[in-house]
């Protein structure tokens, strides 16, 4: 079980949103990275799909977890992906490789989008930055 989480929309450090703010005071921040994938704008909040392609990636950040029963205990209904939520839900939490900055890649929790994103607007850098 990863040690470690990814995150590249709400959670991350800096926007303003209670979660970012719960995520940084139960993780310890490592780096910022990214995972093969791609990014799509779900309206008011971004969706992350895994890709092969090298050249897809979804920008974010790695933080070590403190307490893994704490954290996903509140991210997992934040997400809407708990049990306390009918299936299918969004969002499934998933490990995947994670590239870090300096050259490391190491297994992360994330969160991926899990419904049809056809229709759904491409974020073509991969960072959610860049639409905020």
């Amino acid at each position: 079980m990863p040690e470690f989480f990814f995150a590249y929309g709400t959670l991350r450090n800096g926007i303003n949103s209670p979660m970012s703010a719960f995520l940084a005071n139960n993780t310890v921040y490592l780096s910022q990275a990214f995972m093969r994938g791609q990014l799509v704008d779900v309206g008011q909040y971004p969706g992350a799909i895994e890709s092969i392609v090298a050249d897809d990636k979804v920008w974010g950040e790695v933080y070590q977890i403190l307490n893994a029963g704490t954290l996903f205990a509140k991210l997992d209904d934040y997400e809407e992906c708990s049990a306390r939520f009918a299936k299918p839900h969004e969002y499934v939490r998933k490990a995947v490789p994670v590239y870090l900055d300096n050259g490391k890649v190491l297994m992360a929790w994330c969160y991926i989008y899990n419904f049809n994103t056809d229709g759904l607007k491409r974020i073509e850098s991969g960072d959610y930055r860049d639409i905020i």
